[in-house]
């Protein structure tokens, strides 16, 4: 009698356990599915791209912890990366608006796998001498590093980085969403280029039509408008 009652003890606590464990798991699941669609709907409703990071950082906030957040964008003819965001901590040489060499970074490896990493807090000091890059995570005491790879038209323009103070915070889930997160970037990234090339030919279009309406209102005779190299 007594053995029965200790196995439906146990059984009654591992269906609790895997009961939990499947709310746990669709909570996450509809957080995730929340994130999404909210920060969709901003990258929808502005073209503004410093708008959209300042919101993806607060949205993403909401499940993936962070001290540091930055969004660091490739310029591969010149062999560097420029920091165009921060959110949480600043760190020395990697402030927002700087530029540094892509060698030696987690950029670079993104570059060449094209698939995001995480890497356990035990073993960055190791890796630092592969990817110099990292020293700078080590000297601002942040010790635990994800990033994931900023991908348009097929190319690696740039990466999401998420890195804590504390020790191996980030789990595969984690970076599951992060993915996620840089996917919706991304497309932010490429709507706002397009956004900024379609002003920027409306504006030599507007300079145009003025330049040549002037022409002929202000001419006493006939004008023709020639291009000389043709």
């Amino acid at each position: 009698g007594v053995l029965v009652f200790v196995r439906d003890i146990t059984g009654r606590k591992r269906a609790e356990e895997e009961q939990r464990r499947s709310r746990e798991i669709a909570e996450r699941l509809a957080g995730e599915l929340a994130v999404i669609a909210e920060i969709g709907r901003l990258i929808d409703s502005t073209p503004a791209i410093g708008e959209v990071y300042e919101r993806v950082a607060f949205e993403t906030r909401k499940l993936i912890p962070f001290d540091r957040l930055s969004v660091s964008l490739n310029n591969p003819h010149e062999g560097t990366q420029t920091i165009a965001h921060v959110a949480g901590k600043e760190v020395p040489r990697r402030l927002q608006g700087l530029s540094f060499s892509l060698k030696g970074t987690i950029n670079d490896l993104l570059i060449r796998s094209r698939s995001g990493v995480l890497i356990p807090s035990e073993d960055i000091p190791e890796l630092v001498k592969s990817l110099p890059g990292l020293r700078s995570v080590l000297d601002s005491g942040l010790r635990s590093v994800m990033s994931v790879p900023l991908i348009v038209r097929n190319e690696v323009i740039g990466a999401l980085h998420f890195r804590s103070q504390k020790p191996d915070e980030y789990r595969p889930e984690d970076l599951r969403l992060a993915e996620r997160v840089g996917e919706q970037i991304a497309g932010a990234i490429a709507n706002a280029r397009l956004y900024g090339n379609l002003k920027k030919t409306g504006h030599s279009l507007r300079e145009s039509e003025k330049r040549f309406r002037a022409l002929v209102e202000q001419a006493a005779v006939g004008v023709a408008e020639i291009d000389i190299a043709t």
